[in-house]
């Protein structure tokens, strides 16, 4: 009989039954599984997912290895469009949160270079036991007056019984039910304090900084999202790309050493995107920042886009709209050159669950996130031309207004030809020889194509 008893506990151990509890805590995963998938399903997605999916897409990582040996960091950055879709400012908080995109993927960088963390945790736990009445006090700490008749009192005491008289009737009864319900608020959180059982509290502070110099991070892809059906969720996000091989083209841009940026294999340049078709407007309109390629003359070439809305339908709304692009555009050129970045963050928590003696209890909480990101850029550019201007309407149907953008170029040969003008202009005027030739050729046959790619996936070995 032991030996089957023994035999039914093996079996019960080894295959398991299903008790109970186990069958309730089953059904219960079953309807919270339901209840999340309802959930999931009205959440507007994790910003920045199309740039991830991209990411993915290419088979990159945050960190991975190279041709040449070296390390590629790729960071995705998102910035929020602060204006509503239907807002004429729209095309401008577009831009600004590309901006704001590229600079979340530099302090995803510059967190991973280098970050002074500090954590301050404070937490307590209290409690008490009380039993019987409180005994009543015999002494106090002042002395029991003995009672007074008028007549005994001195003309001091009368004073002060005068001045107490006048300011009681200068006193509204606003202010006098005030104090009483101060004092009867008061009284009432004695007593409840003289209830308390138990309380336990939570306090935490994490404070970071992060500062980090940066040039030559690059945006290997953009997108931008804008639904008015999901309210304040439009974005921008970028896949932004940092290696030393972009370093050094930096270097070579500040030094004008170009040597490294010039004779390799041509190659046909991108295609700009067609502004009079609705396809090319839409890749227009989602193209930010700063992008590299070698074009047919085997340099290395930057391309800069920017947009930005038009005020009126005027000449000069729209020359003025062309002009803020342009210079946001030379902003992010001067941006890849060289950033100063200075991140700071902090976050704080607290919590604390009070228990009073008739077995209630109170919970609070309370949490905050403060991010403040400041960066700096300065440089000289020279040869900076602007190879591309277009304006449209907004392909939102809820958006009113137009928009104006640019693209602009730098190329090594653009940037000599830029420094040998500026000397030549630069120089005292001097006599002409005669039958010199003046080296002007016509530009007539200067054409732009359309297309919608910009740059290869897989970069030059710089």
């Amino acid at each position: 009989m032991d030996k089957l008893n023994t035999f039914a506990f093996a079996f019960a151990f080894a295959f398991g039954f299903i008790s109970p509890v186990t069958l309730a805590q089953e059904d219960s995963n079953e309807m919270a599984k339901v209840v999340w998938g309802e959930k999931n399903n009205n959440l507007s997605g994790l910003p920045g997912k199309e740039c991830q999916d991209y990411m993915s897409s290419k088979g990159w990582t945050n960190v991975m290895a190279n041709k040449k040996g070296e390390m590629d960091y790729y960071y995705v950055g998102t910035g929020s469009i602060q204006a509503p879709v239907t807002n004429v400012n729209f095309a401008n908080s577009t831009q600004n949160a590309a901006t704001k995109a590229l600079n979340d993927a530099k302090a995803q960088f510059a967190r991973f270079l280098s970050q002074e963390v500090i954590a301050e945790t404070t937490q307590t736990l209290v409690d008490a036991i009380r039993a019987g009445t409180p005994p009543d006090s015999v002494l106090g700490e002042e002395v029991i007056a003995e009672g007074t008749d008028y007549k005994e009192l001195s003309s001091i005491e009368k004073m002060k019984l005068l001045i107490h008289q006048q300011l009681d009737k200068l006193i509204d009864e606003e202010t006098k039910d005030g104090v009483a319900i101060d004092n009867a608020a008061q009284q009432e959180m004695a007593s409840k304090i003289q209830d308390i059982v138990s309380q336990e509290s939570f306090e935490q502070a994490i404070t970071a900084q992060s500062t980090a110099e940066m040039r030559g991070m690059l945006i290997k892809y953009s997108h931008y999202t804008a639904d008015a059906s999901r309210g304040n969720n439009s974005y921008v996000c970028v896949v932004a790309k940092w290696n030393p091989g972009y370093a050094r083209i930096v270097d070579a841009m500040q030094t004008e050493d170009f040597t490294i940026l010039e004779g390799r294999g041509a190659r046909p340049s991108p295609s700009i995107p067609n502004d009079q078709t609705f396809e090319g407007f839409s890749q227009l309109l989602g193209s930010f920042g700063t992008y590299y390629f070698i074009n047919e003359n085997g340099e290395l070439e930057l391309w800069s886009f920017a947009q930005s809305t038009v005020s009126g339908n005027n000449i000069q709304a729209k020359r003025a709209a062309i002009g803020r692009a342009d210079t946001k555009a030379r902003g992010q050129i001067s941006e890849f050159l060289n950033t100063s970045l200075d991140l700071r963050e902090k976050t704080k928590d607290s919590e604390s669950t009070t228990n009073f003696a008739d077995n209630s209890s109170d919970y609070f909480s309370e949490s905050s996130y403060e991010q403040r990101l400041a960066t700096y850029s300065k440089s000289a550019l020279t040869g900076v031309t602007r190879i591309k201007e277009y304006l449209g309407p907004h392909v939102l149907p809820s958006q009113s207004s137009d928009v104006a953008g640019v693209i602009l170029s730098w190329t090594p040969s653009g940037s000599r030809s830029a420094t040998i003008s500026s000397k030549q202009l630069s120089d005292k005027p001097t006599t002409s020889k005669k039958n010199a030739s003046v080296g002007y050729e016509s530009d007539a046959d200067d054409k732009v194509s359309s297309g919608a790619s910009y740059g290869d996936d897989e970069d030059e070995d710089f």
